[in-house]
């Protein structure tokens, strides 16, 4: 963020502000809200940084290639639909890259929404199936195999035949040298207690709302060198951000995800 120009990333969110106001914003879902919200953060920190002559190329292209068509075969549920979804993500992608504006944040983060809705769509139809052909005829383990290339593992279920005699002597081991543990007498622990009142309390501090104060005096906070979130976002960034974006998060419940 050294290189940032912070006077072009004032005047970058000065252009957007309006985009607020609009009805596709207004009548968005939080998430998605949210999403834009980062999203035009991050176009305006792309604008106000030098651009740069190349990027640094893939030392090992081959080896990543092999990898992610390893993950593939892997994944017994992905079909030609998956393909389409992802060359569409890829291209919208690419084309917010060349030229990063508002409309194409928009169209990008619809793309992603639509991707993960089919991919998830066609792992759970592929699932369904699967379960609609076991019959008593199936063996466990393959079940079991079954299920855990669903979620993209390959490694197979040990048997517990063998050891399934060694567990029970443990277990019988285990009991007959520690006596029942009696919970009536032992107190109860001031964490235990602590989350039994935060759970039966309606008006607990979580859930009360954030104020302009409470934010801003985190984002000044004497440690800036915290780590961003998943989006990227660091606190030297939002420290640079006007109140009118501030007042957004706390107006249109951006922060209580």
């Amino acid at each position: 963020m050294k290189r940032a120009n912070w006077e072009t990333f004032a005047e970058e969110l000065e252009t957007n502000k309006s985009f607020f106001d609009s009805l596709e914003y207004l009548n968005s879902p939080v998430i998605v809200k949210y999403d834009l919200f980062m999203g035009i953060i991050d176009s305006c920190i792309k604008k106000s940084l030098p651009a740069f002559s190349q990027r640094p190329k893939n030392k090992y292209p081959s080896e990543a290639k092999n990898i992610i068509n390893n993950v593939k075969n892997r994944c017994i549920w992905w079909n030609e639909e998956c393909d389409r979804a992802i060359r569409l993500r890829k291209s919208k992608l690419a084309s917010l890259k060349y030229r990063c504006d508002l409309q194409k944040i928009i169209e990008y983060n619809k793309v992603c929404a639509i991707t993960r809705r089919t991919l998830k769509s066609v792992k759970k139809n592929s699932f369904m199936n699967f379960c609609s052909s076991i019959n008593r005829n199936t063996k466990i383990s393959s079940v079991w195999s079954r299920i855990k290339m669903f979620n993209n593992g390959i490694t197979r279920p040990q048997s517990t035949n063998s050891n399934t005699n060694l567990q029970i002597r443990a277990k019988e081991t285990l009991d007959s040298l520690c006596a029942p543990k009696d919970t009536s007498l032992f107190p109860p622990s001031t964490s235990d207690i602590f989350l039994d009142q935060s759970i039966h309390t309606d008006n607990h501090f979580l859930s009360e709302p954030f104020f302009y104060e409470e934010i801003t005096r985190s984002i000044y906070s004497p440690n800036p060198k915290t780590s961003p979130r998943v989006d990227r976002i660091s606190y030297e960034i939002l420290s640079y951000l006007p109140e009118f974006y501030i007042r957004v998060l706390l107006t249109r419940g951006l922060l209580t995800l």
